[in-house]
């Protein structure tokens, strides 16, 4: 995955959120207690303005470091065999693979983000705002999950040496 990749990802994002937070309540329950029952209410612009700013920010700023990587010298990354990883040769291909699996993970971010979004909407939907918890456990389970398979593959990517 590329930035432009992920940048075509966001904006899908922010139509997303944009689209399905305009039929929200004026008020938005955005805020919720453990067993779902809403506790913090914020304007529909404010709560619309933050989702899209974390939607489009966080995903970049945890993309950016694979970016980063390719205008540092060798000697400020640090990563299990790098003299191999970051030799003349290959590191081209290695700065491109942190690129794609930063991006990855920003991805990740993304859907995750709209996922949760999307569960407050449909919290709103009903007299008094409820956000359904099981489904976010769910999720969160899921991104977690997730993001150790993403690290772990990483991790191990850099460790074996071809």
């Amino acid at each position: 995955m590329r930035f432009g990749t992920l940048a075509i990802l966001v904006e899908t994002a922010v139509i997303f959120l944009l689209l399905s937070g305009s039929a929200m309540p004026e008020r938005v329950a955005s805020h919720f207690a453990g067993d779902g029952a809403a506790n913090g209410f914020m304007p529909r612009n404010i709560y619309l303005g933050l989702m899209v700013g974390l939607a489009v920010a966080l995903p970049f700023l945890l993309a950016l470091p694979g970016w980063l990587m390719g205008r540092l010298p060798a000697s400020l990354i640090q990563l299990p065999n790098r003299e191999y990883w970051l030799a003349p040769e290959r590191r081209a291909d290695t700065l491109a693979f942190m690129t794609h699996w930063s991006a990855i993970f920003g991805a990740f971010v993304t859907v995750f983000l709209c996922y949760v979004h999307w569960l407050v909407v449909e919290a709103n939907k009903v007299a008094p705002p409820h956000l359904a918890t099981r489904p976010l456990v769910a999720g969160l389970v899921g991104f977690v999950i997730c993001t150790f398979v993403w690290a772990g593959a990483f991790i191990a990517h850099f460790y074996r040496r071809p």
